[in-house]
């Protein structure tokens, strides 16, 4: 069964924020080539990426294998060797991250999930605001219903439709034992 990946927000779970240095974001940002989620490996525009990670005021201390920040996932090595362990079509881009004045190189990754799914949800039996859909994702969703085999034999893609990160059923038990990693049945996905 597909799972959505999300954040895992519980107070009794860290909740590291990540912050990107602007000088790197603008250096990406006016490449008109860059763009994570779109399928295409960004390996060759990327170069050397700053992030910071603060703890959260309101969370333990801590980080986490999962983390987002405005403009992509950011994940541990140890998420990035499960998804190597299952195959995955994705891409880790090193990150320079910085937490509490230590350097943890070759420790974090931008995510970059190759494989994209641009209609995995079953629009005639989702309840979400049509009206926004023009834009490319779905809106306002009360219920999310997925096509028949929406991945296929892919563990994992990147449904385009809600802006999330799938995964198929053994790839989701593997992550669950990861720390920030919160599995949501698409069913129960609401924006």
């Amino acid at each position: 069964m597909t799972k959505l990946l999300e954040i895992d927000l519980r107070r009794s779970v860290p909740g590291p924020e990540a912050r990107p240095h602007q000088a790197d974001l603008n250096r990406l940002f006016d490449d008109p080539a860059y763009g994570l989620r779109h399928g295409q490996s960004q390996e060759s525009l990327w170069g050397r990426v700053r992030i910071t990670l603060l703890d959260d005021r309101e969370s333990p201390p801590g980080l986490t294998d999962f983390m987002m920040t405005v403009p992509f996932y950011v994940v541990s090595r140890r998420f990035v060797e499960l998804l190597v362990s299952h195959n995955c079509d994705c891409e880790y881009l090193p990150l320079e991250a910085t937490y509490k004045r230590k350097v943890l190189l070759g420790e974090f990754f931008a995510l970059n999930v190759l494989n994209i799914e641009k209609s995995a949800a079953d629009l005639d039996h989702s309840i979400f605001d049509r009206r926004l859909l023009e834009f490319g994702q779905m809106r306002d969703v009360e219920k999310l219903v997925l096509k028949d085999d929406p991945m296929g034999r892919a563990p994992i893609a990147y449904f385009e439709e809600v802006g999330r990160i799938a995964v198929n059923e053994a790839l989701a038990e593997d992550l669950a034992l990861l720390t920030g990693v919160r599995l949501v049945e698409p069913k129960a996905f609401t924006s």
